[in-house]
């Protein structure tokens, strides 16, 4: 459900009718958590390796403002992890 209003809001315009403190962690917090669940590939992770999608939302969620952490970037990195692990064993 959060996933279908996020994708539902991508592109609208909140206009003046809301006062939101786009700067405050509680907005940046959700924004993040929407944009998590908005990926497929975050979702499908999620079901398939909960864990590994947990530490990529914990590494998202600890500064939701730096750029290095874009979430396709987190889930290139950590499937290099998993091939990694993978060809070792």
């Amino acid at each position: 459900m959060i996933r279908q209003a996020y994708k539902g809001y991508q592109g609208r315009d909140m206009g003046c009718c809301t006062a939101y403190d786009w700067k405050s962690q509680g907005y940046k917090t959700a924004y993040t958590i929407g944009v998590l669940f908005s990926s497929d590939q975050f979702c499908e992770l999620m079901k398939s390796n909960s864990i590994l999608g947990a530490q990529i939302a914990h590494e998202k969620l600890k500064n939701p403002d730096d750029s290095r952490w874009e979430l396709h970037e987190l889930l290139s990195k950590y499937k290099e992890l998993i091939s990694d692990n993978k060809s070792d064993t």
